[in-house]
Parts: C-alpha cells; sequence; structure tokens
C-alpha cells in the first residue's frame, strides 16, 4: 500500500474507534463501581491540596484502589460538572487517545500493516470499547500501560538517555498510581 493509504486506512480505524467509544455511552445507569469513582471524586472536589491528598491516598489504599483516577475525575468535574454524561467523558478520552497511542507504540516494534491491524483489534475491542464508556480508571490504565511500554521500547532500541529513562519511570509511576496491577 501506498502512504496516503495507510494514512486513510489509519483515519478510518480510529474514526471507528472513536465513534464505538462515544456512541450511546449513557446506555445503562451508572452502577456500584462507577458511583464510587463518582463518591470518590466528588469528595476531594474542590479541596484539592496536599493536605487533603495524603489522607485520600491513604484511605484510596486501604480499599485497595489507587488514587490518580480520582483526583482527574475530581479537576474533571471542576471543570465540567458532575453530570453522568461528563464523568463518562474523561474515560472516553482515554480510551481515545489509547488507540493513537497504540498504533504509535505498534509502529516502533512493529511495520504498519501489523501496527494497522493491531488497532483495528483494539479500535474494535468490546472490553476496550466498554472500559472506555465506564466512569472508572480502566482506560486511564490502558493508556498508560500502552505509554510505558512504548517508553521502555524506546529506552531499549534507540538507548536509554536520561530524558527517556526519566519519561519511562515518570509514566510508569503514573500507571502504578492508577491501578494496583500496574505494580506487577
Amino acid at each position: 500500500l501506498l502512504y496516503w493509504q495507510y494514512a486513510v486506512l489509519l483515519f478510518v480505524i480510529l474514526s471507528a474507534g472513536i465513534l464505538l467509544r462515544c456512541y450511546f455511552p449513557y446506555f445503562r445507569s451508572m452502577w456500584g463501581d462507577e458511583a464510587h469513582s463518582f463518591y470518590k471524586a466528588y469528595w476531594l472536589r474542590g479541596n484539592i491540596s496536599l493536605q487533603s491528598i495524603i489522607p485520600f491516598t491513604a484511605e484510596t489504599i486501604k480499599q485497595s484502589h489507587m488514587p490518580l483516577y480520582f483526583v482527574l475525575l475530581s479537576v474533571w468535574m471542576e471543570i465540567f460538572g458532575p453530570a453522568e454524561i461528563w464523568l463518562r467523558m474523561l474515560s472516553m478520552l482515554f480510551g481515545c487517545l489509547s488507540l493513537a497511542c497504540f498504533y504509535f507504540f505498534a509502529r516502533e516494534i512493529t511495520d504498519k500493516k501489523t501496527a494497522l491491524i493491531g488497532t483495528l483489534i483494539l479500535s474494535l475491542s468490546p472490553m476496550a470499547v466498554m472500559f472506555s464508556q465506564e466512569i472508572r480508571m480502566y482506560s486511564l490504565a490502558l493508556l498508560l500501560s500502552i505509554l510505558s511500554s512504548w517508553a521502555f521500547v524506546r529506552c531499549i532500541f534507540k538507548g536509554a538517555s536520561a530524558l527517556r529513562l526519566i519519561s519511562y519511570f515518570f509514566i510508569t509511576a503514573l500507571f502504578c498510581l492508577t491501578h494496583v496491577y500496574a505494580l506487577l
């Protein structure tokens, strides 16, 4: 395929993935875990400071969660309000960014055709679409796992410069602050 044909295919794949993630996100009402995310973010709302973050983080970790998503959701709520559709939009944003980042990560380790196929699979993945519409940390965890892997691969293939190592450790630290499985 020619360069412009790859670009058109990538545009179609990314557009399909974005449309799937943004189509009818409120088909069901907020369920228990999503309500928990809302509660945690609402508790922080308007009170994000070092004095509030430290006890919030300790309490959140006691409940087997990590605090980053809740802090981001709280800031998001300050900007857009607590309407359910806006709460879902944050996860949709992370899910859509995951698609583009995955393509560039896959492109770093494989050829264009394989990267397009992998991006198509991620675009159409029912689990990835579902998690992109939930008010939970899973789409952020997906995005950060892709970025962390990409940064690690860049350190390996292009040399571990100080900037690459710092970006890898920073992204991985954010990933660890998003979900407990990142620690594995």
